[in-house]
């Protein structure tokens, strides 16, 4: 399977923004949500095995 990272990245933006998160997001004191987002689209990377034991690792880590 194969997508395009950009669209991937525009997805997860827009459900945060349904979420009311942008400006959390945005907020230049706090980063864990934009640090969580990052963290969130770096599964792209992982070999997909791995993708089920990081999400429960990130999962236990959302900062909402």
């Amino acid at each position: 399977m194969s997508d395009c990272f950009f669209h991937l990245d525009q997805t997860i933006y827009r459900r945060m923004q349904e979420m009311v998160l942008q400006e959390r997001y945005n907020d230049p004191i706090d980063q864990s949500i934009r640090q969580f987002t990052h963290m969130l689209l770096s599964f792209a990377f992982m070999p997909v095995n791995k993708v089920p034991a990081a999400f429960s690792t990130l999962h236990a880590t959302y900062p909402g």
